[in-house]
């Protein structure tokens, strides 16, 4: 996520250093500055976040982002990093493409033919 300009000069800049990382460079960077950032504040960051499941601090994120919690977001960005590791996302997706009417009846015309 990108921080608006106008927002950098209140965020602490380990979190800014992290966002960076976890965008354009590397993400194992990232996570070690995850990992520091929040051994650096676990006891604060344990009562705040650590009675929430993963889905619930996913909610979080999608609720703080909207709003503009940029930091908020990147903590609990950090949390996960540090505290779930990597997540194997996967599943079965079906997309499916709206092809105009018109197209569906010339091609059911040629196949007639």
């Amino acid at each position: 996520m990108t921080v608006p300009k106008e927002m950098v000069a209140g965020i602490d800049a380990l979190i800014l250093q992290f966002d960076h990382e976890w965008r354009v460079g590397s993400r194992a960077k990232a996570r070690d500055i995850a990992r520091e950032y929040i051994n650096a504040r676990r006891l604060d960051l344990t009562i705040a976040l650590g009675k929430y499941s993963l889905s619930e601090l996913v909610e979080q994120i999608d609720v703080l982002r909207p709003i503009g919690r940029y930091a908020d977001v990147m903590v609990i960005d950090m949390w996960l990093i540090s505290e779930f590791g990597p997540q194997d996302i996967s599943g079965y997706a079906e997309v499916l493409i709206p092809v105009p009417e018109a197209f569906v009846a010339a091609f059911a015309a040629r196949k007639k033919e």
